[in-house]
């Protein structure tokens, strides 16, 4: 009997023990509740010895219990930890988002959310301490790349200092990262500034030639006097040598107005005009100079301004009809293209910026009493129409974008290539990051059109050795270890 009832604990333990193996890996899948299931179990081994009389019978159904439940137990605690270990990188994502958005904001709030991250950590179970912290230091390295990051925007320079002296609880990988965005943000800065000042220095030329226009033409209108000569002297849009200029105008006039006007040289007024009708003469430099060592009146000077400023080619067209007509088969051209055809904002900011390219170009050439036509002319040396020049000013005016905003991989999925380590860019799920050299290696090996998607919290894959404890953040909270599948 004893031997009957040893032999028929044996067999139904076993039995039971293979039928709850296969339903915890059920409920691993399922996520039922592991203590109900582990209730039923014992339940079904109590009834294998409800008819046994012997004591050696209730001793093996004693010990085929034992080892059934610790069977049990050993692979429901498996399926608590990565229970636990979901539950806690779906929260920590939460508070990583959340905590996230109020550093963006405010970088100062950086105290608080390392105590929520020590407080959410405490709230983790069915992991070790250990696990948990290496996750509140995990959680607390993202906060303060977060914080890091938010704070380049508002003093890239006083940033990089504090970064390179080793301010902020960062990994390595993070800090040259936040260090790359500060750069970033430095470069900016610096263009837009330069973009500032060259813009100022064109709305003060701009405003220069047209307060002039405005003296000159009450000057050679016979207008002058007190109030002209007290509103040449307080303009504040005009340049100094400008403001000489029409003084000397305005003095010389005078003169002629009082009886006094003196015959122009005609030596000086033909060359003058020769060189003017000739495209000679760009701007009215040597005009005024003339006026004011005598040897033309305010009359003929008014003349050759006039010739100067109508100066046309030889088929009667002014420098702004020629370049307009550039530009229009320019636009022709991008219009053909599909590249360009599809992108209509592109299009014009290609155009506008080869008409301010041109313009600024134009300027100089007239400073320097060069002839701007140049520019149009395919056998001068300052042609600016070169074959290549739209890809040339497209690829200008995209750089101009990606040094703000970064290249976005989801109009070009491909164009991850052209960005540097340290540049930003947008990833195909509409998301601002930053190119690190490990992220440039881990797209360069597995190229093709398919963009590796980082989850927001999970760094790309190092090539360089990670310590144990990063390794066990890693395993905790879900992500990719080096090494592991």
């Amino acid at each position: 009997m004893e031997e009957k009832e040893s032999r028929a604990t044996l067999v139904a333990s076993s039995e039971i023990r293979a039928k709850y193996a296969a339903e915890l890996d059920k409920a691993a899948l399922n996520g039922s509740d592991l203590s109900a299931l582990k209730q039923q179990m014992n339940d079904e081994l109590a009834k294998v010895g409800e008819g046994f009389q012997t004591k050696r019978g209730a001793e093996s159904l004693a010990v085929a219990a034992a080892n059934t439940n610790l069977m049990y137990d050993e692979q429901a605690n498996a399926i608590n930890v990565k229970r636990a270990a979901a539950v806690a990188r779906v929260e920590g994502s939460k508070f990583l988002n959340s905590a996230g958005a109020i550093l963006q904001r405010n970088p100062a709030y950086l105290a608080e959310a390392e105590k929520d991250a020590d407080a959410f950590a405490a709230t983790l179970r069915n992991i070790s301490p250990e696990q948990r912290a290496d996750i509140a230091n995990g959680l607390k390295q993202e906060l303060n790349q977060a914080t890091a990051i938010a704070m380049t925007r508002i003093d890239p320079e006083g940033t990089k200092k504090k970064l390179e002296a080793g301010e902020w609880n960062l990994t390595p990988d993070q800090r040259s990262i936040a260090i790359n965005k500060a750069e970033s943000e430095i470069r900016a800065k610096r263009a837009e500034e330069a973009y500032a000042r060259a813009e100022r220095d064109r709305q003060e030329r701009d405003a220069n030639e047209k307060s002039y226009d405005v003296h000159l033409k009450q000057i050679l209108d016979g207008k002058g006097g007190k109030s002209v000569r007290r509103a040449i002297m307080d303009d504040p849009t005009l340049l100094p040598q400008t403001r000489e200029h029409l003084i000397t105008l305005m003095e010389r006039r005078a003169k002629e107005a009082a009886g006094e006007e003196k015959r122009s040289s005609q030596v000086v007024l033909r060359d003058l005009w020769m060189k003017a009708s000739s495209g000679q003469m760009f701007n009215n430099a040597e005009v005024v100079a003339a006026v004011g060592r005598g040897d033309l009146n305010v009359r003929d000077a008014s003349f050759l301004s006039s010739v100067v400023a109508a100066q046309k080619d030889e088929n009667g067209r002014t420098f702004q009809s020629n370049l307009n007509a550039r530009l229009s088969i320019v636009n022709q051209a991008m219009r053909a293209a599909p590249q360009y055809a599809a992108q209509p904002e592109l299009s014009a900011a290609i155009q506008m910026q080869m008409l301010t390219d041109v313009s600024r170009q134009a300027d100089q050439l007239r400073k320097d009493n060069k002839d701007p036509a140049a520019l149009l002319d395919p056998g001068s040396k300052d042609y600016y129409f070169t074959p290549n020049r739209i890809k040339a000013t497209a690829d200008a005016v995209q750089a101009q974008g990606r040094e703000v905003a970064g290249v976005d991989l989801r109009q070009d999925p491909g164009a991850w290539k052209d960005v540097p380590v340290g540049g930003t860019f947008i990833d195909p799920k509409g998301t601002q990051r930053v190119m690190t050299d490990a992220l440039k290696k881990a797209l360069a090996k597995r190229g093709g059109p398919e963009f590796p998607i980082v989850p927001s919290g999970e760094k790309a894959f190092a090539e360089k050795p990670i310590s144990e404890a990063t390794r066990n953040y890693r395993r905790a909270m879900g992500l990719p270890v080096q090494g592991e599948r």
